[in-house]
């Protein structure tokens, strides 16, 4: 058998020899194939991975990354949007409805890094600061100047660590690590907080037919004056969420179910009294400004206290030959009809008497999508049917284009055809359009104006969309 010291020196020139492609491709294969026969160990081949990381398999790049860097990727998504807007409101005014035709842009930016000691790190820019609407408009520019340039705003910060393949943490201003549909939270929302994962079916030994994960996540929504005898948000305000997450194999189909419970602390903070400000607080950024559409949104005051099921799921399985998904959601809140105020001290009046029905407290969605988007070529068409009680979620997570992203008390449909130009180009167009459940009169007095709901909504868009 050669000695250690000249077989190291020949792995480590062949994974350097090698083209940059091939090298990151094969160079943990081959290391690990000669660490199984014996002629390596496990030290010295962590010590070629990290070796060659800096050197060979970089080749003349001048980029130069720190030794704890093991690995980075950098991603963008880019999407270019055209649409029309239409809405009406229940409140009788003179702007109760609107119609608006726009240009609009969505871009995140970001790099993931994995380090040494089991340590990881991500962080991304993105247009707009609103938890699940990133577009904004052309034209507008800062402040609504147009010729002016546009923000970019960090949406991710945060550290992971992973100390093993069954466990992982991260903690700081990550993505929704949750299985769900986009009626409970949007792709674009991102949060402040600590989640952590761990893979139940590797440490049972349940085998590759069943996967089962377990997935917490604690966000902090509002920092308050902690120690503030004299206030009744003398809290933080916090978030949290645990699903379990089931993946089996049926033989042809593929079963996922993720049932989950969703709760808040109560009373704590604005962002938590309502669906408008969500619960990092501030406007969504809605496509309609208050001044031309009736003043503010409907405001779901009464959910500053969530205790809200959660059970979404699908199944995928051939059709034909095709690809195809049938999915579902279902969430109930136990916690809808808390008492509180709204600003001014105004009472926490609704559109109607105080929430009693279950309809108010449930939301549901049923779709489907035939079809996958891989290649240049693939096409897909998907569509989902959903309700949404006054008091059942929080929307400002839920799809921003679902009754323009304020879906308390709504139902409707959403269609739409997606097309890939190239492996990393798609088209995309969609038509949405929600109605109210309960055609509630507008309260009288002074917070009439702020506690106007939607009647109805309809939304036509045309996606361009770059991966790289």
């Amino acid at each position: 058998m050669l000695n250690r010291s000249i077989t190291t020196t020949l792995a480590a020139l062949a994974i350097a020899g090698a083209s940059v492609t091939a090298a990151y491709a094969s160079e943990e294969a081959l290391l690990d194939a000669l660490v199984k026969k014996g002629v390596l160990k496990q030290a010295d081949a962590q010590k070629i991975k990290a070796e060659s990381a800096h050197s060979g398999s970089a080749g003349n790049s001048k980029i130069k990354l720190n030794e704890s860097v093991k690995e980075l990727s950098i991603y963008g998504d880019l999407r270019l949007r055209w649409q029309h807007a239409q809405a009406t409101e229940q409140a009788p005014s003179v702007n109760n409805s609107f119609q608006d035709q726009s240009a609009r842009f969505r871009l995140m930016i970001g790099g993931n890094f994995k380090l040494t000691d089991g340590l990881t790190a991500g962080v991304e820019l993105s247009t707009q600061s609103a938890a699940n609407q990133r577009y904004v408009t052309f034209g507008n520019g800062v402040n609504g100047g147009g010729g002016r340039d546009y923000q970019l705003n960090l949406s991710k910060a945060f550290i992971g660590w992973n100390p093993s393949k069954e466990f992982s943490v991260n903690a700081g201003r990550q993505s929704i690590p949750f299985y769900s549909t986009e009626m409970v939270w949007d792709n674009d929302v991102r949060l402040d907080g600590v989640t952590e994962k761990i893979d139940l079916g590797a440490l049972l030994g349940l085998g590759d037919g069943l996967h089962l994960h377990l997935i917490s996540g604690q966000f902090i929504g509002g920092n308050n004056l902690s120690f503030n005898a004299n206030s009744d948000q003398n809290r933080d305000a916090w978030l949290f969420q645990t699903q379990l997450k089931a993946v089996a194999d049926l033989g042809g189909a593929k079963l996922t179910f993720a049932p989950g419970f969703q709760w808040s602390n109560p009373k704590q903070a604005a962002g938590l009294n309502s669906d408008y400000q969500g619960l990092n607080g501030g406007a969504p950024g809605n496509q309609f400004p208050a001044a031309t559409f009736g003043g503010s949104p409907f405001f779901n005051q009464y959910l500053n206290e969530l205790r809200v099921i959660l059970a979404p799921g699908d199944v995928s399985f051939d059709l034909a030959g095709t690809k195809a998904k049938f999915l579902w959601d279902f969430a109930y809140n136990f916690g809808a009809g808390t008492t509180g105020v709204v600003a001014g001290g105004l009472p926490n009046n609704r559109l109607a008497p105080e929430i009693s029905s279950t309809q108010d407290r449930m939301a549901w969605l049923l779709g489907i999508q035939v079809g996958e988007n891989k290649n240049a070529g693939d096409f897909s068409v998907f569509g989902n049917y959903r309700e949404v009680g006054a008091g059942a979620l929080n929307t400002f997570y839920s799809d921003s284009d679902f009754a323009l992203g304020q879906s308390g008390n709504q139902r409707g449909f959403k269609l739409g055809a997606k097309y890939n130009l190239t492996k990393n180009a798609t088209l995309t167009a969609a038509y949405t359009a929600s109605s109210n459940i309960d055609a509630n009169p507008a309260p009288t007095g002074p917070s009439a104006q702020t506690l106007s709901g939607l009647n109805s909504t309809q939304l036509v868009t045309i996606d361009l969309g770059l991966k790289f």
